[in-house]
């Protein structure tokens, strides 16, 4: 298992595309919070 910081993946980034990001990370075990 990785553990990280928090840190930002991506910037600027459409609602749609960043529900897709999140599904992907969350899928892998990563625990993802959009602002």
């Amino acid at each position: 298992a990785v553990a990280s910081a928090p840190q930002v993946l991506k910037e600027n980034v459409k609602k749609e595309e960043a529900e897709e990001i999140k599904k992907k990370f969350e899928a892998a075990g990563a625990k993802v919070e959009l602002k």
